[in-house]
């Protein structure tokens, strides 16, 4: 998936909260 920021982060994750703050399946 791809966070708020714009940068690529791996499948199935999930949510993150925090300073950024993305979510992303």
């Amino acid at each position: 998936g791809i966070n708020s920021d714009g940068r690529t982060k791996p499948m199935g994750e999930g949510m993150k909260i925090g300073q950024v703050g993305y979510t992303f399946t």
